[in-house]
Parts: C-alpha cells; sequence; structure tokens
C-alpha cells in the first residue's frame, strides 16, 4: 500500500469512530494516531510524525482509560515511537522498546514482540554493543521465522547485514543484504528493498568493490525517487554514491554526491548522515591541499557523533582527524587521536575505524623518522580491502609513506623486506601491540 493510501484509510479510520463508547474509541483513536505517526515518519514527514506519536502516548494516559487493559495499545504505540527515535535519540528509542518489548511479553504477542525486538536491536547496536544487538535480532528474526512474519524476517536479515557490516564480515553482510531484499521484492515493499540494495552498497564498499557499490546504490536512489520518498533513508545511497567516488579517487564527482546527500540529512534530522558527510568533506578537502579545512569538518563530524553517541563513527572521526594534524605538523595530537579510535574501535569490534587508524599510524611513524616501521604497517594496512582499493589512501598516507622511505634511504630490497613482513602480520595482535605502544607513549606524554 502506498503511504497515501495507507494515510486516507487511517482518515476513514477516524472518521468511523464517531458513536463509538468513548473508551473503546480513545484505544483505537490511540492505535489510529501511532499509525498515522509511523507512515508520516516512512514518508520523511518527521516533525508531523514525532506529534502525532506523542498524542497517541498521552491519549493512553488519559484517566477515562485507568481500568481498562490498553497494553496492547501501549506497547505498539511505545514500539512506533522507539521506531521514529532511533536515528535520533538511541537511548530513548532504547528505552522505548524495552517497555514496548516488555509488555508484548505479557501479551504473548510474538508478532509484536518480534518487532519491537527488533527495533530495540537496532538502538543497542548503535550504541555501541553489537554483540546483544546481535544476540537481540537473532531472537527476532528466529519468532519471525517461527510465524511466518516474512516482513518482519526481511527486516532482521537487512539488520543483520548492518551489524556484521559495522564488524567488517563484508560478506557476510552481502549474504544478508540480498536475501533481505529477495523476500523484500518477493512481498512488494519496495522502500524496504531500496533500504537492503543501500546495504549491498556499503558491503560491496567494504570489500573494496566500488563499482558494485557503485551500481547498486544508484538502484536503491532510482528506487527511493520512484517512491517520491525523501527522509534520512533516502540520503544513504547518494553518501555510498560518494564513497564510491571517493574511493576511486573522483574527488569533483564525491562531493557532488555528498553535497546533495548532505542536502537531504540536513532536512530530514539526520545527524549521522550529516556527520558522514562532513567527513568525506575533509577527505576531499586534504586531498585538495586544505588540511586546516579537512580538521575543522572532521571536528564537526567528532563532536555529532559524540553528541548522539555514535561510538563507532566518532572513533573513525577521529582517526580521520590524525591524518590532518600530521600534515599540520601536530604529531602528538594525531597519536592521542590514533590510540583512542584504535582502541574504541578495537573495543567495539568495529572494522572501519581501525582500518582508517593503521594507515593513520603509518603515516605518524613516517612523520616521526621511522620510515621502516611505516612502511611495514601500511602494508599491514593495505590488506584490509578497503585500505587497498581507494585511492585517497594512498595520497592521505601512501605517497607520504613512500617519500619517507626514499628520504631515509631504504634500499627497495629493504622496502620490500617491510611490505613483507607487514602483509605476513595478524591483524588482532598488531592492533594489540599498537594500543600497548601508543598507550604507553600517551601515559609518558600526559605525566611528563
Amino acid at each position: 500500500m502506498r503511504y497515501a493510501e495507507a494515510e486516507t484509510a487511517l482518515l476513514a479510520a477516524v472518521e468511523g469512530l464517531q458513536g463509538v463508547p468513548s473508551s473503546d474509541a480513545l484505544r483505537l483513536r490511540a492505535r489510529v494516531l501511532a499509525w498515522q505517526g509511523l507512515i508520516n515518519w516512512e514518508a520523511g514527514r518527521t516533525e508531523l510524525a514525532s506529534q502525532l506519536l506523542d498524542q497517541s502516548l498521552a491519549l493512553l494516559e488519559d484517566p477515562r482509560l485507568a481500568d481498562e487493559d490498553i497494553r496492547a495499545e501501549k506497547a505498539f504505540a511505545l514500539y512506533c515511537r522507539g521506531y521514529a527515535l532511533h536515528d535520533v535519540d538511541r537511548e530513548a528509542a532504547k528505552g522505548l522498546c524495552e517497555a514496548s518489548v516488555a509488555l508484548y511479553e505479557a501479551l504473548g504477542d510474538r508478532h509484536g514482540l518480534a518487532r519491537a525486538s527488533k527495533i530495540l536491536a537496532e538502538a543497542v547496536t548503535q550504541l555501541g554493543d553489537y554483540r546483544e544487538g546481535r544476540r537481540l535480532v537473532e531472537g527476532s528474526l528466529i519468532h519471525a521465522r517461527a510465524l511466518g512474519d516474512q516482513r518482519t524476517v526481511a527486516d532482521c536479515l537487512q539488520w543483520l547485514s548492518f551489524v556484521t557490516f559495522l564488524q567488517g564480515q563484508a560478506e557476510e553482510a552481502a549474504r544478508f543484504a540480498g536475501e533481505s531484499a529477495g523476500t523484500y521484492r518477493s512481498i512488494g515493499a519496495q522502500a524496504e528493498l531500496a533500504y537492503s540494495l543501500t546495504m549491498l552498497a556499503g558491503s560491496f564498499f567494504l570489500q573494496g568493490q566500488l563499482a558494485e557499490a557503485r551500481s547498486q546504490a544508484l538502484a536503491a536512489v532510482q528506487a527511493y525517487e520512484e517512491l517520491g520518498l525523501r527522509h534520512a533513508y533516502s540520503a544513504m545511497p547518494k553518501l555510498w554514491l560518494g564513497y564510491a567516488a571517493w574511493g576511486s579517487g573522483d574527488y569533483k564527482q564525491a562531493r557532488q554526491e555528498i553535497d546533495s546527500a548532505l542536502a537531504i540529512a540536513l532536512e530530514t534530522g539526520w545527524k549521522r548522515g550529516v556527520g558522514q558527510c562532513r567527513l568525506v568533506l575533509g577527505y576531499i578537502a586534504l586531498a585538495e591541499g586544505v588540511p586546516e579545512g579537512a580538521l575543522r569538518l572532521f571536528e564537526e563530524g567528532a563532536i555529532t557523533f559524540q553528541a548522539i553517541k555514535q561510538i563507532d563513527d566518532y572513533a573513525w572521526a577521529l582517526a580521520s582527524m590524525a591524518y590532518a594534524e600530521c600534515e599540520l605538523g601536530r604529531l602528538i595530537q594525531a597519536r592521542e587521536h590514533l590510540f583512542e579510535a584504535l582502541r574504541l574501535g578495537a573495543k567495539l569490534g568495529a572494522m572501519i575505524p581501525v582500518a582508517f587508524a593503521l594507515p593513520g599510524i603509518a603515516l605518524l611513524w613516517a612523520s616521526s623518522g621511522q620510515a621502516e616501521r611505516a612502511v611495514e604497517l601500511y602494508a599491514l594496512a593495505t590488506t584490509i580491502p578497503l585500505v587497498r582499493s581507494a585511492r585517497w589512501f594512498k595520497d592521505a598516507a601512501g605517497r607520504h609513506i613512500a617519500a619517507a622511505a626514499a628520504a631515509a634511504a631504504l634500499t627497495p630490497d629493504a622496502v620490500a623486506a617491510a611490505q613483507a613482513r607487514g602483509c605476513a602480520r595478524d591483524l588482532k595482535a598488531t592492533v594489540a601491540e599498537l594500543l600497548a605502544e601508543l598507550g604507553g607513549e600517551g601515559t609518558a606524554t600526559r605525566t611528563s
């Protein structure tokens, strides 16, 4: 059902409440308001959606319902409010969804429980607890499959794609996204299909397959445009188009794509998207030789991510700041930011902060006279598909490391040996070693 058709049906339902006994009318009115809020949120009318959802919850506090069993209505209203907040205020969304889950469990409503648990999983994941988020969504998936609820099955597969993407498990992320896309296609859920195509774009990007990432992102953009949707989710594929162009070294095209994504993110209040757009614009500024401007954009991104408690992206922004700081000769600040980015990335099990931190540390070493170590670590970093495929890492770090090796008069054999050692290193063990080293240096710096 199209959004306009759904709204028409709900308005007719409101009119049909005339003459219904007051308590029953209030309960039905609350449920209709929740549905209206959810539909308006999906259509990108976020301010109106928030008003309707708040009205639904307020209506359920009416004294005339004091002796009524309104658990089902309240569980649904809490779920809808949490759904609308899970990309805006994760803590609030978590609390709302926890309350909804508790009510659905008490009611024995497995359909409602599966839906609410999935949104709770989203909030928990984006607050940084990937393990608990995955546990919750896998539980929701089991319930949905047992019930034959294909829509919720697809929703859960879609979120598993996102969780595995964050963990750097790109092939698994692509598999989950592909499964969800197939299910959405079979049930005619076009908006949700577009989001799954967006996740496919992200998983291909993480694997370094930039042409495939662009293809899936373009398909998602087209799907959203055909539906006439302009909300946070419709900005995401535009963001991936920007990433794909950035990774290919086409910084002019990347800026155009990111400016388009940023306009939608600002319009719809998608703060995470605003922050990510700032990061890409910072990468472009750095590539264009404007490190001060790049650092300012990275700092703006970091502030945004910290405010919404998007810890993985905050770590990503810290790693990004270090590249500009190295360029500006602020090596102490660069080291501190790289240590914190690596620490948070390792703690969360998030791949992207680690992928950006490792070349940054190599750049730091190249900037401080440790050319051979820089060559070795950069070689390890390039075993990560994203680092190997994205042109920007060569521009921002690789060329500086090569210049440092030349300045240090490293022979071709010495460079090749360092690269071989780097490629043979264990990634996880190396991260642990770097944390011990950088943490010790940071402590010495702060106490001296």
